[in-house]
């Protein structure tokens, strides 16, 4: 039979979707059948396989002792949509371990949600990007602009929590 044919069976018995079912754990990111389905047409991607992919490059990418291994922080959907949300100080404690202040350029996963009480929330991602040297942001929104307001926040917070004596970083 099909693979996973059986597993999908037992899932509709137990009542839930097997479009719900585990397919992939991969460090911190987990996709179910739901998310990869998105890969096969023409539809947009999810949270999910956005984090899965900033994981995969982190995982597979430079190593640690390699030169200039740190000089590119991915920060995933849903810290990215966590630091966009709290204080600059909170931020600051969240980015810390990732060494985002020490990267030559951080990537943050922009989501247009607004309501912090609604988790997955929103229908549009955009990628901000953090460049060190120039202590300037630069935001990509394949819509045009439809994802300023939410890249704006995450840089005034994003700003605010790397501050150095220089200057705060141009939003």
């Amino acid at each position: 039979g099909v693979p996973g044919a059986a597993a999908r069976r037992n899932a509709r018995r137990r009542g839930r979707s097997a479009m719900d079912d585990k397919l992939l754990s991969y460090g911190d990111c987990l996709l179910r059948v739901r998310d990869v389905a998105l890969l096969t047409g023409p539809h947009w991607l999810n949270d999910a396989v956005m984090s899965f992919f900033f994981e995969y490059l982190r995982s597979e990418g430079a190593q640690p002792d390699e030169p200039h291994a740190d000089r590119v922080v991915l920060v995933d959907a849903s810290l990215s949509f966590l630091v966009a949300n709290v204080s600059p100080n909170e931020a600051r404690a969240v980015l810390a371990p990732l060494g985002v202040s020490r990267a030559h350029m951080a990537l943050f996963l922009v989501n247009d949600n607004d309501d912090v009480s609604v988790a997955g929330g929103g229908s549009h991602w955009s990628l901000l990007a953090y460049l060190r040297d120039e202590n300037a942001f630069a935001h990509f929104d394949s819509a045009g602009g439809r994802n300023d307001a939410a890249a704006a926040r995450l840089a005034k917070t994003l700003a605010d929590a790397l501050m150095d004596e220089k200057k705060s970083p141009a939003v």
